[in-house]
């Protein structure tokens, strides 16, 4: 069976893992899936929002807000200021978990299946998200 080269193309780009330059530019919203090796609090929802070199989101409670960029590979985040409301112990540690991992990842990579993982100088894995749809 013979393809034609538009069809092909379209095949071969439906296949690959989102490319990293996909991360930086326009707005793009992530959903934290795990960190430091733990699940989520699926009633969290900790958002993480990238624009214009700023990180903001939602810690499940909290609201945060950061100096950074993911692109290229690397990641490279400043201090993070956040809010601190009082929550749920388990939405406390899980906010107390991603607020220490950000700003310790140095690289991240987009897997097969589109999520973005995130890691350290050390080469551990700090935390997988998920874009919003």
């Amino acid at each position: 069976m013979r393809m034609s080269a538009a069809a092909l193309l379209t095949a071969v780009a439906v296949s690959f893992p989102l490319p990293a330059f996909a991360i930086a530019g326009s707005a793009q919203t992530w959903i934290l899936r795990e960190v430091d090796g733990r699940p989520a609090v699926a009633e969290a929802q900790t958002i993480m929002r990238l624009s214009d070199n700023r990180i903001t989101g939602s810690g499940g409670c909290n609201f945060y807000t950061g100096v950074g960029s993911i692109a290229d590979g690397r990641v490279s985040v400043g201090l993070l200021l956040m809010t601190k409301m009082g929550c749920a112990p388990d939405v406390l540690e899980q906010e107390a978990r991603f607020a220490s991992a950000l700003p310790s990842s140095v690289r991240y990579e987009i897997d097969g299946g589109g999520a973005m993982r995130l890691f350290d100088a050390r080469g551990r894995m700090t935390m997988r998200l998920t874009p919003t749809r």
